[in-house]
């Protein structure tokens, strides 16, 4: 399946498309502040909820039983461009930058997701993933990890670290 969709947006809800346009769900960013966002299906149900722990650099996915469907982390404590994103039962999955976007491997399956940055609007995401009847990751899924992806790095550990040195010298 295909899904379009958007990121970095702080406020408000985005459509998730699908190819020709049609609306298969939205994310909505009024859950949890700046530190999380809810899936919506496209009846507005939620189906996952997403937000980044507060003592570790985990960005924690739970289903809409409030179950943890996953945790993404950093595969090392400096990484920007490598992460790990842990499914439980259904397998561990390396994601890692690629030229214009994100290329996901792991148990048994595929995704890839191309980024397209636009000028004075927020960036757009295109997620291409394997059929998941095998209990694999879902797209909507996919979907609360690449907001993670966006919420991690912008707490980088050398953004942070940056951050209290020019605290020192100001």
């Amino acid at each position: 399946m295909e899904l379009y969709f958007g990121g970095k947006k702080r406020f408000g809800k985005s459509t998730i498309r699908q190819i020709g346009g049609s609306r298969k769900g939205s994310v909505d960013y009024r859950f949890k502040g700046a530190d999380g966002l809810c899936v919506l299906d496209g009846d507005d149900y939620v189906l996952y909820r997403t937000y980044r722990e507060r003592l570790s650099e985990r960005w924690t996915v739970r289903n809409a039983k409030e179950e943890v469907a996953g945790t993404l982390s950093r595969e090392s404590a400096f990484s920007d461009t490598r992460f790990e994103y842990d499914a439980g039962g259904r397998g561990t999955y390396l994601i890692e930058e690629d030229i214009g976007g994100y290329r996901i491997e792991g148990t048994g399956q595929a995704a890839f997701v191309d980024l397209k940055r636009r000028r004075l609007q927020s960036d757009e995401y295109w997620l291409q993933t394997d059929d998941t009847q095998n209990g694999g990751v879902s797209e909507y899924e996919w979907v609360a990890v690449i907001h993670g992806i966006s919420a991690l790095r912008e707490r980088s550990p050398w953004t942070t670290a940056v951050t209290a040195i020019g605290r020192i010298f100001s």
